[in-house]
């Protein structure tokens, strides 16, 4: 039986580095994968009063490990786009530890 996380998401993170001239580089860095449960809530965007009530495109579930923490100045990677992380959120469920995920595209609006 195949479980609701069936989704693969890469935790990337973004440093600085130097080059020979003195000028600031961005270089995203892998820094691990975890399996995910993954809704898309892009069709699911509603406006009130003219504002975009939704503040995430994405809701990701994946278990929490303490050996791979998720802050929310990483990015994702899931099936090619580049998801921004807009909060994370720490559930218990009896014995199990997930982390909640609310995550907009990269470079979106």
């Amino acid at each position: 039986m195949i479980g609701k996380m069936n989704g693969r998401v890469t935790v990337n993170n973004y440093t600085n580095s130097t080059d020979a001239g003195g000028g600031v580089t961005k270089t995203k860095v892998v820094l691990f994968s975890l399996w995910a449960e993954v809704e898309n809530r892009t069709g699911q965007v509603n406006y009130t009063e003219g504002q975009r009530a939704a503040d995430y495109d994405y809701k990701i579930k994946v278990r929490y490990y303490a050996s791979n923490t998720v802050l929310d100045r990483y990015t994702l990677t899931y099936n090619g786009l580049e998801l921004r992380i807009n909060s994370v959120q720490k559930v218990d469920e009896g014995k199990l530890s997930f982390l909640i995920l609310r995550c907009s595209l990269h470079g979106s609006t």
